[in-house]
């Protein structure tokens, strides 16, 4: 965290009533569990201060806060480029459907009314807490999630080397972390926090493909592909097409770039209209999908990817893919 951004935080900390504790305290236990501990108080904290801000409030919060992470002015009055515009969605599009749709275990009976249950990796279970977790009832390849975030995983590939202490520990760091707070994500706010467990997927190859499709107005306009992942080291390729396969450069990069043009799979049509169907009645939204031995399954759907605050690789692809989302009154 910046020193600006921390800064930042602090002062807003300051005025909702937060204290200057919780910095003092971090600061001079840093590393510790205490320290940790203080650090998830502050953010729960500072995301229920943060729910009850009017427009006019949210508005000049992000403006410093987009700032402090990207160095540059946040035009809210006439916002071009996609970072921008994912801040204007933040404030004047925060429908409550997007708090369903975020949440990786209530978006589950969405996602089977609207496209069909055999679209979704099967579940093998869902807790309240950690404890409750029945690792005995768990087959030996299985993934543990929280349902209130992105980056909070655990792929067991092999239940009798799992350390269950450390995993346990690892949950309850998920489920005491309101997710979203750093970078304003208020649709994660709303979510009752879960522990899911469901079905180990990969491909046949054991790698496992991601195909984040970009949707605007219901309309896939930008395939991002990510593969090659290593889970251990946090790295993979990616490469980014239109819905017709050319290859172009219109989003934030994540990981290196796949050196070679990727062959455009069979199945894409299929995930495309399925994209469709899920995006249908947003402004935007990102619908991650997985081709698994022979069938498509559904990963989870993203509005505000890298909290809308990314590098880009230049100002024009940030521009051109700004230009897909369509803004209108802000009071609409």
């Amino acid at each position: 965290m910046s020193k600006n951004l921390t800064a930042i935080m602090r002062n807003e900390a300051e005025r909702f009533g937060c204290g200057y504790v919780f910095w003092h305290i971090v600061k001079k236990f840093t590393g510790s569990h205490y320290a940790d501990f203080m650090m998830q108080k502050y953010y729960q904290a500072h995301a229920d201060k943060l729910v009850h801000l009017s427009h006019d409030e949210l508005a000049r919060y992000l403006s410093r806060l987009y700032k402090a992470i990207t160095g540059d002015t946040l035009n809210l009055a006439a916002p071009e480029d996609y970072n921008q515009k994912i801040q204007w969605l933040k404030i004047y599009d925060n429908s409550e459907i997007k708090s369903t749709l975020s949440d990786k275990y209530a978006v589950r009976d969405w996602i089977a009314s609207k496209i069909g249950s055999e679209y979704l990796v099967p579940l093998l279970g869902v807790w309240d807490k950690p404890e409750d977790v029945n690792f005995d009832s768990l087959p030996s390849r299985f993934c543990l999630k929280a349902n209130h975030g992105s980056g909070m995983n655990l792929v067991v590939r092999d239940k009798a080397s799992l350390d269950i202490e450390s995993a346990l520990r690892t949950m309850h760091q998920w489920l005491a972390m309101p997710f979203g707070v750093y970078g304003y994500e208020p649709q994660y706010f709303r979510i009752s926090r879960k522990i899911i467990a469901e079905e180990y997927i990969e491909q046949s190859d054991g790698d496992l493909v991601d195909y984040k499709i970009h949707c605007f107005d219901g309309r896939p306009g930008i395939i991002q592909v990510i593969g090659s992942r290593d889970l251990t080291a946090h790295t993979a390729l990616e490469a980014f097409y239109s819905p017709e396969w050319v290859r172009n450069d219109l989003m934030y990069h994540t990981y290196e770039q796949y050196p070679h043009e990727l062959e455009r799979p069979d199945f894409l049509d299929d995930m495309l209209k399925i994209a469709a169907a899920l995006s249908e009645g947003f402004r935007y939204v990102r619908v991650d999908l997985y081709h698994v031995n022979g069938s498509i399954k559904f990963g989870e759907m993203t509005f505000t990817p890298a909290y809308g605050m990314s590098r880009w690789p230049s100002r024009e692809s940030a521009k051109t893919a700004g230009d897909m989302i369509r803004i209108g009154d802000r009071h609409e």
